[in-house]
């Protein structure tokens, strides 16, 4: 993460995800055309692990903060000139 935008509850980084390039279809675009933002959230403390992996959901606020984020990032990627068609959401 070259810089980061620390907002309330999140953190918004310019980030590349080389294995959603290679294994995601809708990264099927040249990777020179590609801008992308990491949303880092501040998420409420429920959820356990075990042996059986990891038992985590949203909560309705973590929604609200990643919809928040993911808000921002749209609005960034406008200023930069991208139709709201182009954007799409990594997982």
């Amino acid at each position: 993460m070259p810089f980061v935008s620390v907002q309330d509850h999140i953190i918004l980084s310019p980030y590349f995800d080389h294995l959603s390039f290679f294994f995601n279809q809708d990264w099927r675009l040249h990777a020179g055309d590609i801008v992308s933002i990491m949303i880092k959230l501040a998420d409420d403390g429920i959820g356990s692990i075990s042996k059986q992996g990891i038992d985590k959901a949203l909560t309705d606020r973590d929604r609200r903060r990643l919809d928040e984020g993911v808000m921002i990032c749209r609005e960034i990627l406008r200023r930069f000139g991208a139709g709201e068609e182009d954007a799409f959401l990594g997982l």
